[in-house]
């Protein structure tokens, strides 16, 4: 014990040494210690039953303490009794605590109310305290109220719930009381994205009630909010008229006891509107809604946004019995403030690890890079627990977290591999697209600089996608597949490519909504909907990072181009589901071969009996005729004019078939090598000369690659469905004279031992 001493009678003595046995060796006399000790210990109990369940009794761990320090508001209470002349009772003592700070907030956290602390605190007089009022928190009715409701929830100002960090909560906090508070539309709707912290807002008001904050509307205090899980509601009721009682019998409990208010988390699911979703539970929803709309119970509900506009605003009469308060997403300064707060529980849990404090900042960062469809602060959160448990399944384990460990954290999040900016170069990427495109180089060198420049941070304006490129040309030109190409450096995999083929946004001209639906998804009510699906632009939010190509735009209705104005201008747009779409990230490309003039040919289309081409054929275009071309389809000036980066994919020639060619038949000796058991594939070089013959500028490339596929590919399958490649070792493409009866453009196959000959005529 201190060497200084305190004027205390016997009974506060006996109690002061009974606060001492509740202590373990090494530690300080806590006011917890103190508080149980002096009430329980003495005739407190009896002069304030009421309280007795309230406030822990004393644990004795140690029957024969040697000497326990006090703690510091320990010392602070008893140095209130000096006069020996007047030695303080046990009532003093714990009127002296009750009135210090953090006596109070001692008292406030074992849930005492105002009254139940002012009665503590009247001890002192000498006089016999008040009794506290018999409030609803500490009425015997409560108790078998609570146990009833228990089947079907839990009540959360009865447990143990901690504080969060959570910015803007007060302003939340006020707008949530207000609506509990008013005399008839006494419901609450919480809407806001998944992930922003509604139901942290509803655990902090039970906190808060429960530990009797002073900052809970005097009206509000004793009360208990009740979490309803529908679940449970449904649970072992084998038939829906079960179910409908067990409703009907929740709405009279929590009818007659107003004080138990309703928290119920996506409460959409008992709310939603029978016009949209009719189940066998709507009769039963129905009473649920007729409780709600005449105001015989409290309701705090949670939901989304798109949630609420699907299923609890097409009934505008239950709608208009909610005050709405809505919680934006916190920004990004604003997460890493409840992010840092978060740390010591996190170091705590994840106790082998080393958490640098600066990971915080680079954890927001990368999440509001690479998580766009997903809203703070939960995706930061849940980013960094990630990273954390990324670094115990490593073999061996890391040992700190590190941006490597963040990022391993987002592939295992996102299902595909992120690539890094500064791993894209200018040289890379133009050596990679002239590796498959031919004839383009000028145009590649360009195309790789502005790529490489919209990736870039000094780019970054928060507006737009990274890039709207425009590919124009004739077909078979490589536009196509230079964006597919582009999708796997950007994206790290072919999934990177969302392409959307322009036949399929067809639609009248005069009305759009059958091509917008293809986009957005259709409406809720009409054919096709599918709840959470939308339309082919929502699988953005699975692939952030990646090529958006609208296939041959000029095929779309031109309604489309007003749709697109938005993702050009800001980068987003919502779906008919109100899922936020998030383009930022990505590279628009639009390919058309609309403006192309073709001069007169000589010779006929397709395979010709000569090898020699028509000299004269060619085509031109630019990007002027392509608008041209588009404006007379009936694209609005204004998605024309939105300063797309214009790529002009110049025409093939005959000196292109050539190179064309041996890049095909490179791909498929590779594939022969590949399989098992591999093949050797071979061909003469009067093959390539052959094949180049049929070359067509109005097919460019597409067409070399069909015919590539019609003849040499037809035999290889012809000869597998026959059984002829078993035991086949080589293959050996030929470009035999023509015998008779076979004209240009027949082929044939024949096996010899281990080697089969395909013969191009």
């Amino acid at each position: 014990m201190e060497e200084v001493t305190y004027a205390l009678d016997s009974e506060s003595v006996t109690a002061l040494e009974l606060a001492k046995s509740c202590v373990p060796d090494g530690a300080d006399i806590e006011l917890g210690h103190l508080l149980s000790a002096f009430f329980h210990g003495t005739a407190l109990e009896t002069r304030l039953p009421a309280l007795a369940g309230r406030i822990p009794p004393p644990e004795v761990v140690a029957p024969n303490p040697g000497r326990r320090h006090l703690a510091a508001p320990v010392r602070a209470v008893l140095a209130r009794f000096p006069d020996e002349s007047s030695p303080a009772s046990p009532g003093d003592v714990v009127s002296a605590l009750a009135s210090s700070p953090p006596g109070r907030e001692l008292l406030a956290t074992l849930g005492l109310d105002a009254g139940e602390q002012a009665a503590l605190a009247a001890l002192g007089s000498g006089e016999a305290a008040p009794e506290p009022a018999l409030g609803w928190r500490t009425s015997p009715e409560r108790g078998k109220v609570l146990e009833t409701l228990g089947e079907y929830g839990r009540t959360l100002t009865g447990i143990k719930l901690e504080p969060h960090a959570y910015v803007g909560i007060e302003e939340t906090l006020r707008k949530l009381m207000q609506g509990l508070v008013q005399r008839k539309q006494h419901s609450v709707i919480l809407v806001g994205p998944p992930g922003v912290g509604k139901t942290v807002v509803v655990h902090e008001f039970a906190r808060r009630i429960s530990a009797a904050d002073p900052r809970v509307l005097p009206r509000l205090r004793d009360t208990d909010v009740f979490e309803l899980s529908p679940a449970f509601l449904k649970a072992g009721a084998s038939m829906v008229g079960q179910f409908e009682e067990r409703i009907k019998g929740l709405i009279e409990v929590l009818a007659a006891h107003p004080q138990v208010l309703l928290f119920v988390d996506e409460v959409h699911s008992l709310l939603q509107s029978e016009m949209h979703v009719p189940t066998p539970w709507s009769g039963a929803s129905a009473e649920f809604k007729k409780a709600v709309g005449s105001g015989q119970i409290s309701l705090i509900g949670c939901t989304t946004l798109a949630e609420f506009r699907n299923y609890i605003e097409p009934d505008h009469a239950l709608a208009e019995r909610f005050t709405q308060v809505r919680i934006p997403a916190p920004t990004a300064e604003e997460t890493v403030e409840i992010l840092s707060a978060r740390m010591p529980s996190l170091r705590a849990y994840y106790s082998e690890l080393v958490i640098p404090d600066d990971v915080v900042a680079l954890t927001v960062k990368l999440a509001e890079e690479h998580l766009l469809g997903r809203e703070e602060p939960r995706k930061s959160i849940r980013l960094l627990d990630q990273a954390c448990a990324w670094c115990l399944v490593q073999d061996p384990p890391v040992s700190e977290v590190t941006e490597e460990a963040l990022r391993g954290a987002l592939d295992a999040e996102t299902g595909h591999r992120f690539v890094e900016p500064r791993s894209v170069t200018k040289e890379g990427l133009a050596a990679t697209l002239k590796a498959s495109i031919v004839g383009q180089d000028d145009l590649v060198d360009e195309l790789a600089e502005a790529v490489v420049t919209g990736l870039g941070t000094w780019s970054d304006t928060g507006k737009g996608p990274r890039g709207n490129f425009f590919f124009a040309g004739p077909t078979g030109t490589g536009k196509t597949e230079t964006a597919k190409i582009l999708a796997e450096a950007i994206g790290g995999s072919a999934h990177a490519l969302l392409r959307i083929d322009c036949n399929t946004l067809q639609g009248s001209g005069l009305d759009s909504r059958e091509a917008i639906s293809t986009l957005l998804g259709p409406p809720p009510g009409y054919i096709g909907y599918v709840r959470g699906e939308g339309g082919v632009l929502s699988r953005i939010r699975n692939t952030p990072d990646c090529v958006v190509l609208f296939d041959e735009i000029e095929k779309a209705d031109p309604g489309v181009g007003k749709l697109l104005l938005q993702i050009l201008d800001e980068g987003t747009v919502e779906d008919t589901d109100g899922n936020l779409l998030d383009f930022r990230r990505a590279f628009l490309v639009f390919t058309s071969n609309a403006g192309n003039t073709y001069e007169e040919r000589s010779g006929p289309i397709g395979f010709r009996k000569t090898s020699a081409p028509a000299a004269g054929s060619t085509v031109s275009v630019s990007a002027e005729s392509v608008m041209d071309d588009l404006r007379r389809a009936g694209f609005p000036q204004e998605f024309l004019g939105r300063g797309f980066r214009w790529f002009v994919f110049h025409a093939l020639g005959l000196a292109d078939a050539p190179a064309i060619i041996n890049r095909q038949l490179e791909a498929l000796r590779a594939g022969a090598a590949a399989r098992r058991p591999p093949m050797q594939l071979d061909w003469e070089p009067e093959v390539v000369e052959r094949l180049a013959a049929a070359w067509d500028p109005q097919f460019g490339a597409r067409g070399l690659i069909g015919l590539l596929r019609r003849r040499l590919i037809a035999q290889l399958s012809l000869a597998e469905s026959e059984g002829r490649l078993d035991g086949v070792t080589a293959v050996r493409v030929r470009a035999p004279a023509s015998s008779s009866g076979l004209e240009a453009g027949a082929a044939g196959y024949e096996r010899r031992d281990t080697t089969l000959f395909v013969d191009l005529y």
